[in-house]
């Protein structure tokens, strides 16, 4: 590029005898905006003038290219149509031919899908544009109906007919024309102004391959110019003539072959602007010598040692293990690159997945990098929370995706930032986290019904939760009400016009974030967007608001936003077309795995290969050439390094076909490949996140000061001291109290719950005699305590059956019981306070029940839903629940009663499995009472507590675990997972 640019301030194309005009009156064409934009820079830094009127710099090769025209010289020509315009009316053609063709196959899978018919439109709107960039002949569709072809292929021409007939006859009506049509016109309308001397002063075109046949009209006209120059990219004039011959659709001189057979000139003739690196470009001639000529290599290439060593000069060749290694060596390329001052540097690659991992390494520097292909408009701004809500109505309003959008940094439903984030957290806590969350916008009431009835009826719940005052209530109630405001027009949307559901989703949006900055550049973007579907909304089929959502899902995914602000001046990342023509002196070709740079042919889903050739259009390997000329463009920059993954997704790869013959044609000339191997980048990378030394991460052993220690337990909290001091540690003196899972699906412990709750109740009814419809009013319990969960099919068709069956069991068991107690306590309290050495300490219960007997003793009944204790876990201390009950019990710990010694500890199994339930008794052993045991249990623990008043004594994790693979809360915290492979004991 700097070459032309000086080439121009000399005058050229003009000879020294030919009269300059100004600047102003030269007109160049390059292939895209970007290299457009880099030739206006590097003339204004060559120029030594303060002021200069610049050329006119056009781009030619861009799909959304400027006007080559003034308005006054388009002559006839139609405006283009829209994209969006061009898909609308490609799916009201597609609807049409569905219904009038219901006996296909594909016609129903239009019908019956949304996504299946966008996917078919796009589809098709590629093959358009294939077909028009390179002016096939539709007519030839008869042709190919005569052919011998089987009922799917028919049914795929009659849709390729759709562009052949009702398509254009769509835009015909409307006075538009397809925009590639339009401008292949324009195109060729400027070179017969060209041709016919219309246009005056020098005129150059710079960079283009002459691919499109409108372009190749162009140059010709342009060439043929008194004033005119055709600079044709990296022509080969040294390559030997039967090379020339035998050159294929595959090889990176096949376009400008094509080409300059088109101007009428012989290639050896074509004149050298500019010197390049020599050597190089004759590597690179050699590594792309046609198959047929390969065999020349050893003949071509003996005695060429010295040669070939100048000429990979500054190539590197990097070979990565995996593509996070290749992604991070990239970056440490660029970062390396910055030391030089001036230097800039650049990333090519076809690779997207490549391009975002390095972007990403490169923030380890705080470097932003500008990323030619831009990131999907959906990421960003008012995009992304449309993104969301449409999300949300797809997924019926789910917990998750309403917690996504109003989760979003734009949506504050015009509240105060603050208040909204206050009430989002409540929200989130109280009704998302928990059971039972339903779906739908009448679900998020129902869900806070059910929060408000947990709260009401003292259930235990988190701390967070537990804190909430009645204002905070009152506050979530109404914050529920405004989202229930702003997106309820989402459920009352069926069929409609396009415009209509358009309406509906920016309502909803200026609802949830009315306070968004609309001049930021992700926003004006997005508002650009939905103004092109507003005005081509009448081109869109009538349809539900589903298909509306997945077109809008599909548009904001595929347009393309560029952040530029805040890139670093000297990095960039192109892909192989923007690369053209950029002057930068490092160059890193990434990505080069064969299937990824080259891709593999495809003929598409349109077209097979022998329609293709009806259709008069080129073969696919044709595009390995274009990516093999963009190969060898970057290949010959002053530095270049190659890089590609041994590996990717796991999967083995193998090198491009390049690499291969780089190597292929070193080792023909008696070079050792390696020479050009430069793995310090890779062992840079897998060495930037590497300590000096691993040292494996120790069980923890916290030792909190003694007068922090905890002083209250509750007897279950005993159990859990005893199995993994460690939870004790982080939910008593931490005070980190796991939340509930996000929108939990029923499970077990919430079925021992409602079992507990319902069983509680009961017992409170009838504390005396046992009632007559005893089992009608555990029912009735029941059906209170199920009642906020019998929407979920689990609850109501399972668990509620296992109910029934449980309390028919249980009333029959409870007549035995009733017939040795004179009253029963259920759900009661109870607290034993002593001193330790100083230190005040309480024990807490709260039984399940206890029933006071003839005897002027006590039983002590446990309510289990899960797995029962053994007698001997009970006796050795390891479920210490029920004996320390009754030592608490015996010491006048549970004020409702005098000191009462237990007679019986009792497991009630209440499954409501096929064996309905079952009782458990706990026996002493050794002639030790009940009683007895509990108050050795007592003592046990008061010796625990006084280990635990020594302040080496560590709260260790997962001490005593009933399982080895046992899940505890607090796993996460104490780092589980990395200590216990490094810990044997």
């Amino acid at each position: 590029m700097h070459v032309l640019a000086r080439k121009i301030l000399d005058g050229f194309p003009l000879s020294e005898d030919q009269e300059k005009p100004p600047l102003s009156h030269w007109t160049v064409l390059l292939p895209t905006r970007r290299a457009a934009r880099e030739l206006t820079n590097i003339l204004a830094e060559l120029s030594s003038s303060k002021a200069l009127l610049l050329p006119h710099i056009k781009p030619i090769g861009d799909l959304d290219e400027d006007r080559l025209l003034g308005d006054d010289d388009q002559g006839d020509l139609p405006q283009a149509i829209s994209r969006t315009g061009e898909l609308f009316t490609l799916l009201s053609l597609l609807d049409t031919w569905a219904k009038d063709n219901p006996h296909i196959a594909i016609a129903q899978e239009i019908r019956n899908s949304h996504t299946q018919s966008l996917g078919l439109a796009t589809s098709l709107l590629k093959l358009l544009l294939q077909i028009e960039t390179e002016e096939s002949d539709f007519s030839k569709i008869d042709e190919a109906y005569n052919s011998d072809l089987s009922d799917h292929r028919n049914a795929i021409l009659s849709l390729i007919g759709l562009l052949k007939v009702d398509f254009p006859q769509k835009l015909a009506a409307d006075n538009l024309m397809s925009p590639i049509e339009r401008r292949s016109r324009l195109i060729r309308l400027e070179a017969k102004r060209i041709s016919e001397g219309v246009v005056k002063g020098p005129i150059i075109a710079a960079g283009s391959t002459g691919t499109i046949p409108a372009t190749r009209a162009l140059l010709k006209a342009i060439s043929l110019h008194s004033q005119g120059a055709v600079i044709l990219p990296g022509l080969d004039t040294s390559i030997a003539d039967d090379t020339w011959r035998e050159i294929t659709a595959e090889h990176p001189q096949y376009s400008l072959k094509a080409l300059v057979s088109e101007l009428g000139v012989q290639y050896k003739d074509v004149k050298v602007l500019g010197l390049g690196f020599a050597k190089r470009n004759w590597l690179s001639s050699e590594l792309m010598r046609p198959a047929n000529t390969a065999e020349q290599w050893h003949e071509v290439l003996k005695g060429k040692k010295s040669e070939m060593a100048l000429a990979l000069q500054n190539v590197h060749l990097v070979e990565a293990p995996d593509r996070h290694n290749e992604a991070r060596s990239i970056a440490l390329i660029l970062r390396h690159a910055l030391e030089t001052p001036k230097q800039k540097a650049a990333l090519i690659t076809p690779d997207r997945d490549l391009a975002k991992r390095v972007k990403a390494e490169l923030k380890r520097w705080n470097i932003d990098i500008d990323d030619s292909a831009g990131e999907p408009l959906a990421q960003f701004g008012l995009a992304s929370l449309t993104v969301r809500l449409l999300e949300c109505v797809a997924c019926d309003f789910s917990p998750a995706s309403l917690l996504s959008l109003l989760s979003h940094p734009d949506c504050n439903l015009g509240m105060e930032r603050e208040h909204f984030l206050k009430h989002l957290r409540q929200l989130e806590i109280a009704v998302f986290r928990g059971y039972g969350n339903a779906t739908g916008l009448e679900g998020l009431k129902l869900s806070f019904e059910k929060a408000v009835m947990a709260k009401t009826m003292n259930q235990r719940g988190h701390a967070f939760v537990a804190a909430m005052q009645e204002e905070d209530w009152r506050g979530m109630q109404n914050f529920i009400a405004l989202i229930f405001a702003s997106l309820k027009p989402l459920t009352e949307s069926h069929g409609a016009a396009f415009d209509t559901h358009l309406a509906i989703i920016n309502s909803c949006i200026a609802a949830l974030a009315p306070t968004a900055d609309q001049s930021l550049p992700e926003n004006v973007a997005f508002a650009s967007i939905m103004a092109e579907l507003h005005s081509e909304a009448h081109r869109h089929p009538v349809d539900r608001f589903s298909a509306a959502s997945v077109l809008m899902m599909h548009l904001l995914y595929n347009e393309p936003h560029r952040q530029t602000s805040g890139s670093h001046p000297r990095l960039a990342i192109y892909g192989v077309l923007e690369a053209r023509l950029i002057p930068v002196d490092v160059v890193i070709l990434g990505g080069l795995n064969e299937g990824k740079w080259p891709t593999q042919p495809d003929a598409g889903p349109w077209l097979n290969r022998p329609l293709r050739t009806i259709f008069g259009m080129q073969q696919p390997e044709r595009e390995i050439g274009v990516s093999a000329h963009d190969f060898t463009q970057g290949f010959g920059h002053a530095e270049v390094f190659l890089t590609w993954s041994k590996r990717i997704a796991g999967s083995p790869q193998i090198p491009s076909r390049w690499i291969l013959r780089l190597q292929t044609v070193m080792l023909a000339g008696g070079v050792d490949p390696a020479i050009a191997q430069d793995q310090k980048w890779i062992a840079l990378a897998k060495a930037l996140d590497e300590p000096n030394d691993v040292i494996p991460f120790a069980k923890p052993r916290p030792t909190p000061p003694v007068e922090a220690r905890p002083t209250r337990f509750s007897v279950s909290a005993v159990e859990r001291l005893i199995r993994d001091p460690y939870a004790i540690y982080a939910s008593k003196i931490l005070r980190l109290t796991p939340l509930p899972h996000f929108a939990q699906v029923a499970d077990a412990p919430l079925r021992g719950t409602l079992f507990h709750a319902a069983i509680g109740n009961w017992n409170q009814r009838q504390p005396l005699a046992l009632a007559e419809d005893s089992l009608d009013i555990l029912i009735d319990e029941g059906r209170k305590a199920f009642a906020p969960l019998m929407s979920d099919p689990e609850v109501a068709s399972f668990w509620w059956p296992r109910f029934l069956r449980m309390a028919k069991w249980l009333v029959e068991q409870e007549i035995e019981f009733r017939k040795s107690s004179t009253s029963v306590h259920a759900e009661i309290e109870g607290q034993l306070e002593f001193e330790l050495d100083g230190v005040s300490y309480a024990l807490t219960a709260r039984a399940d029940r206890i029933d006071l007997l003839a005897n002027s003793e006590a039983r002590i009944i446990d309510y289990k839903s899960g797995q029962l204790p053994t007698g001997a876990q009970v006796i050795s201390g390891m479920k210490p629940q029920l004996p320390l009950e009754a030592a608490i019990l015996a010491l006048q710990g549970f004020t409702q009663f005098a000191a009462l010694k237990t007679s019986a500890l009792v497991y009630l199994h209440i499954s409501g499995t096929a064996d309905e339930g079952k009782v458990a008794d706990i026996a002493a052993k050794n002639e030790q009472s009940l009683n007895d045991l509990g108050l050795s249990h007592l003592k046990e623990f008061k010796n625990l507590l006084r280990d635990y008043r020594q302040i080496h004594q560590p709260y260790f994790p997962r001490a005593n675990m009933f399982k080895e693979d046992e899940e505890s809360d607090y796993d996460h915290l104490s780092r589980h997972a990395e200590w216990v492979l490094a810990d044997d004991s």
